[in-house]
């Protein structure tokens, strides 16, 4: 009976995959999967007609060579293996907020989930959940890792963004469950922040990545250049998250974290752009106003940023014209801030709402309702919104309060964790985000379900930024290395580091060679740090105690290495190995395995890629066990990269980038479906000998139903207690399998099949 209740949850996870190529499931499947860690479930396996359907399905044709229904094959160790335990959260997290005062309605978008939910505007409880009078969630969607939301009342439409690729989605206010959206747009890569201005009849969206503000006609759709795009090093801007576009005063506001680096190409076979290279910085936080009809590398007409501020992480942000105020989310400090409107430079805020009667905690965005004199807060690091008075001061009660779990839940706090480490001298697993919120989180070992993590590292001073796919812990000097492709930088922390702590040791600066370093790994037995950087298609070795604007020990760059997107790298000194997981749409993707002390351009001496290995592209974190000689890869699932033509530098200045993104979703629209079921291209954790070469398959895999998640972006292992750690985006957490065989001495390699 209890084998039976697990096929519901896995056809629902294989709806839920179908259709999305990335972003978090719905909470119907995260709920069941927590429920299936508790001992009753620990060791169901799928029923044999479901294995005999997936065997039969794994021999139809699809866009990729598949091996045999057997793959990897008898000789392979592991298979089909449950988890110990999950540690993810199976309710929503509020990100983005608007409110409708016509309409009488207020709208939060739900990164955790991947959901758009809409509110009765008069609703809350202390307590309790309040129940949403919409709920927009399911594959047809399209919504993954959302942010920023935008309401226009006349139409009765609800806008939200994909931070992590995928566009504005518009849905009308009378949709429900899993809806295709009315319209879409697609936008730069890394999008965060949106704001409509009905009287200019425009859209505002600021990126990330892109370092700017696009400003769109409200009724582009589909591929469609902006009308202006605010751009540039005189623009000053620095990771912009929330923006507002104030028509009537000509002006339009964004929040900056502080990170800089030049935007070049990472993905596809883009040319990087011309000219010298600006390297990448730290900023203090900062809101820069400019004017709506600003457009190219124009400088701000003011801005507000210094120390009496009090900007940390500031997120997102609204006006409201009559008070002449302007209200800032300060993730930072647990607070929000209230401006003069017209307010520059070093200035304090008129007033600040914040303290442990607000409720507030983690605030991403806030949200005037000026018919109601109301401010809106949504909470990340809280299941819950809270509202106040307009003209609220201080550490006060709010008024309301909508909760999406009950009072008390905990929350993981993941927004597509990529990466994973184990401290070994805490016996903590060390998982960064990928998206939104940057931060580190350190959880117990042991920990299982719905938990808040032991620790965490963020804050504006620790100068974490999004795209963190890789982590390490050096046991032997207990630290931390973590990239900051927003920055050009490498950090290392103390490995007890905790809250809003410096990093001991930052690379960063022209001399380093760093533009976008994505992953970062660590080698205490030769005392060094390895980047992977995608931009500069290289691996950069430097010595562990460099610091500072330092030039690298060796450089691993050039056409014969054959890099693309580097997604991964390790050092194995013990078998004078340097690993790297890098991939390309139509190109070369697999594992190459270089000489240690190698440098410039070389071709590597192993090349582990091709239909047998699975790792056909959508992969990402290396981890090497020197002891065993074992190369661990992380694959998000079992097809090949796709183009990603929204990472382009160039992507409104170029025609031929913009052809490139309406081919890919003209390809999308017209692929037929059926064929693969996308279940059985779920990801899985691979496991090589580190002397394997040529299309090999995995000499030991976790894959299959019972694993319980659609792929991994992360993979780190704990020999000691005979323990694999992988992390799902689609889950949004991390997985713990018990697999102590997979800690034995290495066998002979398997023969190199072509």
């Amino acid at each position: 009976m209890m084998r039976r209740v697990l096929l519901p949850v896995i056809a629902a996870l294989l709806v839920l995959i179908a259709g999305r190529s990335s972003g978090p499931i719905s909470a119907e499947v995260a709920m069941p999967m927590l429920k299936a860690t508790e001992p009753a479930g620990m060791c169901l396996w799928p029923d044999d007609d479901l294995r005999s359907s997936m065997s039969q399905a794994a021999q139809a044709p699809g866009e990729d060579a598949i091996p045999p229904a057997d793959w990897p094959g008898r000789e392979a160790l592991g298979g089909d293996i449950p988890p110990l335990r999950i540690v993810t959260d199976p309710y929503p997290t509020f990100d983005g907020l608007g409110v409708d005062p016509e309409n009488n309605v207020v709208v939060m978008s739900d990164e955790n989930r991947g959901a758009l939910l809409l509110y009765d505007r008069t609703s809350g409880h202390p307590t309790a959940v309040t129940e949403p009078k919409r709920h927009m969630i399911g594959p047809r969607t399209q919504l993954g890792f959302i942010a920023g939301v935008a309401l226009d009342p006349q139409r009765r439409e609800a806008w939200v963004v994909n931070n992590d690729g995928g566009g504005i989605a518009i849905f009308s206010y009378d949709q429900h469950g899993d809806a295709k959206p009315v319209r879409e747009l697609e936008v730069p890569h890394q999008s965060w922040g949106l704001s409509l201005d009905l009287g200019r009849d425009e859209l505002a969206v600021t990126s990330q990545q892109y370092q700017g503000i696009s400003i769109f006609a409200r009724t582009a759709t589909g591929i469609e250049r902006p009308l202006r795009t605010i751009r540039g090093e005189k623009t000053q801007m620095a990771d912009p998250h929330g923006v507002y576009l104030d028509g009537p005063g000509n002006e339009v506001f964004t929040a900056n974290h502080g990170n800089w680096t030049e935007m070049r190409s990472y993905a596809d076979d883009v040319v990087l752009l011309p000219g010298e290279y600006i390297p990448g910085r730290f900023e203090l936080p900062s809101i820069r106003v400019y004017r709506a009809t600003a457009d190219g590398n124009v400088p701000p007409i003011r801005t507000i940023q210094g120390d009496r501020t009090q900007l940390a992480w500031p997120m997102g942000i609204d006006v409201h014209r009559e008070r002449q105020e302007l209200a800032v989310a300060n993730y930072g400090t647990d607070s929000v801030l209230i401006f003069a409107k017209a307010g520059g430079g070093n200035v304090a805020p008129v007033r600040v709402i914040g303290g442990p009667r607000t409720g507030i905690k983690g605030p991403v965005a806030v949200g005037f309702d000026r018919r109601n004199n109301e401010l809106w807060v949504a909470n990340y690091g809280d299941h819950s919104a809270v509202v106040f008075d307009a003209d609220a001061v201080g550490d006060v009660a709010p008024k309301r309060i909508i909760r999406n779990a009950p009072a008390g839940t905990p929350t993981t706090g993941f927004t597509n964790a990529s990466a994973a480490a184990y401290d070994s001298k805490r016996g903590e697993v060390l998982v960064p985000n990928c998206v939104s919120v940057p931060r580190i989180s350190a959880f117990s070992r042991l920990a299982n379900g719905n938990v808040a993590p032991d620790r965490i590292i963020e804050g504006q001073v620790t100068n974490l930024s999004r795209t963190m796919h890789g982590i390490a812990y050096d046991a032997v000097n207990d630290e931390i290395i973590v990239p900051v492709a927003l920055s050009g930088a490498i950090l290392v922390f103390p490995g007890g580091a905790r809250g809003n702590e410096r990093p001991i040791r930052v690379i960063q600066g022209a001399d380093t060679g760093l533009i976008r370093p994505h992953t970062a790994n660590v080698d205490p037995v030769s005392g060094e740090i390895l980047a992977g950087d995608p931009s500069a298609r290289g691996v950069l070795v430097f010595d562990r105690l460099a610091n500072g604007n330092v030039k690298p020990k060796r450089v691993i760059a050039g056409p014969k290495t054959q890099f693309r997107e580097i997604v991964g790298v390790a050092s194995d000194a013990r078998n004078n190995a340097i690993v790297v997981a890098s991939r390309a749409p139509g190109g070369p993707s697999g594992l190459f395995v270089f000489n240690r002390l190698d440098q410039g351009d070389v071709a590597p001496k192993r090349i582990i890629a091709g239909p047998l290995t699975g790792a056909l592209g959508r992969f990402r974190q290396v981890s090497v066990d020197p002891e065993r000689g074992k190369i661990y890869l992380a694959v998000q699932a079992f097809r090949s990269q796709e183009p990603t033509p929204q990472k382009a530098a160039d992507l409104y200045e170029s025609e031929t980038s913009l052809n490139k993104l309406r081919a890919l979703l003209d390809e999308e629209s017209s692929r037929p479906r059926g064929g693969i079921p996308r279940l059985l291209q779920a990801g899985f954790i691979g496991v090589w000998n580190i002397d394997d070469n040529g299309n090999v398959p995995p000499r030991m895999i976790i894959r299959g139903p019972s694993m319980r998640a659609a792929g991994f972006a992360g993979v780190a292992f704990n020999p000691d207690a005979g323990e694999v750690y992988g992390v799902s985006g689609d889950l949004n957490g991390y997985l713990t399998y018990l697999v102590p065989q997979f800690f034995q001495k290495p066998g002979p390699a398997p023969t190199a099949r072509r």
